[in-house]
């Protein structure tokens, strides 16, 4: 029955309003500070690193440690960037006692800086500018970076332990760079030199590891072979040892080739 009165709307409850007007403030607070600790830490990275002590101790850690490790000598011109995700560095040279192994202008490296807490060095991008390697096997059949790509450094006490951390690219790319070979095993002896080389790639590593080459150039003198553009994925799967070449595009001066095909190893 109704006695007269109008029936009121419900009004908001002011404890309500004031409940998530606190719950409001509260998200922004968080967010306004992780924003301002994560600027603070870049920040700081970047000026931890512009200190000339600490450029020097990083120097000499790396040098020490190649130097131990695979016995070869590193020497670098400057460090820049900052130490939680990026690092430049110029004139760089790695050489053993025959000579230099690989030299270039510029290396910068993107990494993900909270993977080394479980000893991986994950690399988002490595960029090389102004490449030079040189690779020589000698005539006894031994490559000079055989002991770089070896995972144990034997000693005169036996086998050591190889380095302590896993290190994943994901990216590489390469601007005018040059790759010399010199196989004093073959008969006769052979030298092949590629110049003008760039290269732009990323790799994902899983059971079956993913090379998406987006361009690849490179000029051969002798014999005369100047490749255009080289685009496409190459796939293996070690499970099976399956390699796949999909939508490989070739283009040299004269000739355009399209590669499409499986290859299986053999386990039998």
């Amino acid at each position: 029955m109704n006695n007269g009165h109008k029936a009121e709307p419900d009004r908001p409850n002011r404890r309500d309003l004031s409940g998530g007007a606190r719950l409001r403030k509260t998200i922004i607070r968080i967010t306004l500070l992780g924003s301002a600790a994560i600027l603070l830490s870049i920040l700081t990275g970047y000026a931890i690193l512009r200190v000339p002590y600490v450029q020097h101790r990083i120097k000499t850690l790396a040098i020490e440690t190649l130097e131990k490790q695979w016995g070869v000598t590193l020497e670098l011109e400057d460090i820049s960037g900052h130490l939680l995700s990026t690092l430049t560095i110029s004139e760089v040279r790695l050489g053993d006692p025959t000579g230099t192994i690989l030299s270039a202008d510029r290396i910068s490296i993107g990494y993900q800086l909270p993977m080394l807490l479980r000893r991986m060095v994950v690399i988002t991008r490595l960029r090389i500018d102004g490449l030079g390697l040189n690779l020589v096997r000698n005539p006894a059949g031994n490559w000079n970076i055989a002991d770089i790509l070896r995972s144990e450094k034997p000693t005169d006490d036996g086998p050591q332990t190889g380095t302590p951390f896993k290190v994943l690219v994901k990216g590489l790319s390469v601007t005018t760079g040059s790759v010399r070979i010199d196989d004093s095993s073959a008969q006769p002896p052979q030298v092949l030199q590629f110049d003008d080389i760039a290269l732009d790639i990323s790799i994902k590593a899983d059971q079956v590891i993913n090379v998406d080459v987006r361009q690849l150039a490179f000029r051969l003198d002798a014999p005369r072979l100047t490749l255009t553009r080289l685009k496409g994925r190459i796939s293996y799967d070690q499970t099976d040892a399956r390699l796949t070449i999909s939508g490989v595009n070739i283009e040299t001066e004269f000739s355009r080739l399209l590669v499409d095909s499986q290859l299986l190893q053999d386990r039998s």
